[in-house]
């Protein structure tokens, strides 16, 4: 091991026993918030072979939220910390925004103890009231709409960053959709600890009338402005409303339209190209909360769509003519997925499609009084404690495990 490397396991060690003086200090007076919760190693032996680890050294001040006026803070010690995050694994699933019509948004953990993160612990705060709108959740960020002020928030649970930005004019915030994600460009970057790295915000405005078409503008943190305006070259026919929760797939956001039925938006983040495509024609069959876009195991753009009676997954190729066609993957039984007595069509029971996990290609369903994750590509099924929701939102992050008494959701 060199000098550097001694010198930044070092610095490690001395962050970690920092961090839970810190934490242990801070625990009985419940007045400020120390939340670099990163997954981490402590000695350089506990790291697996092979692994990178990305040392990131910020101010302690973002990390720290005042739950009591500012004149009862005290100053902390020391000024900064070194945390190293382990960049080829995968962030752990902390939980579920649950965003539900003519109720609060709120945040459902799914971990068990005792690393589950106490529900009243997790809280969007203002966010969480019922005019608010969640658009998006990636890399460790969440977008909100805030319709009055004409602001899409972007806000880091972990660090407490925050961004306000004011939505570009000609944006209608009721047919407003839009989607965050990290823009780190660094060679084998994998997401999960993206909290120092740059992002894009991209909002959708499917407002139409007149002259007026679909349109996209992608707000960059690097530069701190909105890009050209983007739309789409032809006048749709159909009336557009607000989109459904976006997929990434690549470098291409992809939504699926609200009343279009087969009809999916798509933008093309490197191209700066907006356009309509169609889905597989059976998805006029299908409710819009039945339908969901997912990213095949090959990164490829694919649809998954429920039925009182099995699951359908479709993948998008490309013909020898250069035409794209949709080709059925699978199709399987829901009783054979959730182990449940078959149901004759009498006794059929409600279901619905309620969110999508890109990093797992899982799908959120919810059916027999009951939500489940459905990993696409084994087609297992865990049962999950959750309740009935409008749309699940995965939130994926690193943490200090096993220690959330000052645990705060920004």
């Amino acid at each position: 091991m060199d000098i550097l490397s001694r010198d930044l396991v070092a610095s490690q060690d001395n962050t970690v026993r920092a961090l839970k003086e810190l934490n242990k200090s801070l625990r009985s007076e419940r007045d400020q918030i120390i939340d670099e919760n990163s997954d981490y190693y402590e000695t350089e032996a506990q790291r697996p072979e092979g692994q990178t680890v990305e040392v990131i050294t910020r101010s302690i001040k973002p990390f720290v939220k005042l739950n009591v006026s500012a004149g009862d803070a005290s100053p902390l010690t020391p000024s900064s910390f070194a945390v190293s995050v382990p960049t080829t694994r995968k962030p752990p699933l902390l939980g579920l925004l649950m965003c539900r019509n003519s109720r609060k948004n709120v945040f459902r953990p799914v971990l068990n103890h005792p690393d589950r993160i106490p529900p009243k612990r997790f809280t969007l705060g203002c966010y969480s009231q019922v005019r608010y709108c969640v658009l998006s959740c990636r890399h460790g960020r969440i977008l909100v709409k805030d319709s009055k002020n004409k602001e899409a928030f972007l806000c880091d649970p972990i660090t407490g960053e925050q961004h306000r930005m004011p939505v570009p004019p000609g944006f209608d915030m009721t047919y407003l959709s839009g989607a965050v994600l990290c823009a780190a460009g660094d060679q084998g970057h994998v997401h999960g600890s993206c909290h120092a790295s740059p992002f894009k915000v991209v909002l959708l405005s499917m407002f139409i009338h007149d002259d007026r078409r679909p349109m996209a503008r992608v707000f960059s943190s690097e530069t701190g402005r909105w890009g050209n305006l983007i739309s789409i070259e032809t006048q749709p026919k159909t009336m557009y409303g607000p989109c459904c929760p976006n997929t990434l797939v690549g470098n291409v956001i992809y939504w699926l339209s609200r009343y279009g039925r087969d009809d999916i938006v798509e933008f093309d983040l490197e191209g700066q190209k907006l356009t309509l495509i169609k889905g597989p024609c059976s998805m006029n069959d299908f409710g819009i909360c039945q339908c969901q876009i997912i990213r095949t195991d090959d990164c490829i753009v694919g649809v998954a769509m429920l039925s009182y009676q099995d699951i359908q997954v479709w993948q998008r190729e490309v013909n020898s003519e250069g035409v794209s066609i949709w080709l059925v993957q699978k199709i399987v039984a829901l009783h054979n997925i959730l182990k449940t007595i078959p149901q004759n069509s009498e006794t059929m029971p409600w279901n619905e499609l309620m969110g999508y996990d890109e990093d797992t290609n899982e799908i959120f369903l919810y059916m027999h009084d009951s939500a489940y994750m459905v990993q696409l590509k084994s087609m297992h099924s865990t049962k999950i404690d959750v309740p009935c929701s409008t749309k699940y939102y995965p939130f994926r992050s690193f943490y200090l495990p096993g220690d959330h008494s000052s645990f705060v959701f920004m």
